[in-house]
Parts: C-alpha cells; structure tokens; sequence
C-alpha cells in the first residue's frame, strides 16, 4: 500500500529556522563558557557542524555529547536545564517549518518533560540505575507508539471497524 503525502507549507520560514536554531546554539554555549570558561566553545563548534554537514539530529546529538563531557556532575541543576533548553531550541528549529509549528512544538515539549519528568521521579524515588534506565525506555516506548498512532490516523491508514 503507498500513501501520497502532501507536503503543504513546508520551508516557508527559513529566516525564522536559522534565529531559532542560532539562539538555541548562543543559549547553550553562553552557559557552557560561563561555567567551564573557553573550553565551552566547543558546543558552538560540535552543533554548527553537525548541522551543516549532517541535519538537526545529528546537531543535537552532538551538542550532548559535548555537553555532558564538559559540564561537571556536581553542578546545580538549573545551569545544565538551561544549557539543555538551548539545545532543545536546535532540536525544535526544524519544526517552524511545518503545517502546524505550534501544535508540534507544544506537543514535542510536552512528550519531553513527561518523560523526563518520569526518569526523574523514579530516579529520586529509588536512587536505581536500571529501574530509572527502564523508565527512560518505557516512557519513550510509549511516546513513540502514540507518534506512530497518531500519523497512522492523520494519514487515514486505520481503518473503522
């Protein structure tokens, strides 16, 4: 079975792409020099070259990688959401794109604190690697199934009983 999709609007705002994915990139390196000095430009360096060469995933990818190899552990918290918020803003540029930024941005960012907010409880509720670590999959296992189910039915794929 093949399905044609139309894709309507796509690549209308550009401009507003690159802002948005420029902010997320100044956001996270401002906060990762500030807190590990000069070596932090080295976010700046990971996620524009990974979104030039590669795409947005790749980007963000490597924006945590860099990430979690420079900011130390025993930091406070706020610090490292603030340099992942900025992070977040690259993953999200890719959406102003689309038919329905809003809805897809507000869906994507409410999926994330779900599932992060999951982790995080079972974390601190048990002080458990792996039972958090199953967390982490079974919240993203569900997110992924209710991605797959709703374009399965924006599509007209499922079929009324």
């Amino acid at each position: 079975m093949s399905v044609a999709v139309r894709a309507t609007g796509v690549g209308r705002h550009p401009r507003a792409r690159r802002v948005l994915a420029a902010l997320g990139v100044l956001v996270a390196t401002a906060t990762t020099v500030l807190l590990v000095g000069p070596l932090g430009l080295l976010v700046a360096v990971a996620v524009g070259a990974g979104q030039y060469l590669f795409g947005t995933a790749v980007a963000f990818a490597l924006g945590q990688v860099v990430l979690v190899g420079l900011l130390p552990f025993d930091g406070p918290v706020a610090d490292f959401a603030l340099a992942e918020a900025g992070l977040c803003l690259v993953l999200v540029c890719g959406l102003v794109d689309h038919a329905e930024p809003v809805r897809s941005v507000v869906a994507t960012l409410v999926a994330g604190v779900a599932v992060g907010g999951l982790t995080w409880l079972v974390f601190r509720a048990t002080d458990s690697v792996p039972l958090t670590g199953g967390a982490l999959v079974v919240g993203l296992a569900l997110v992924l199934y209710a991605g797959h189910r709703y374009e399965r039915v924006r599509l007209g794929l499922v079929e009324r009983e």
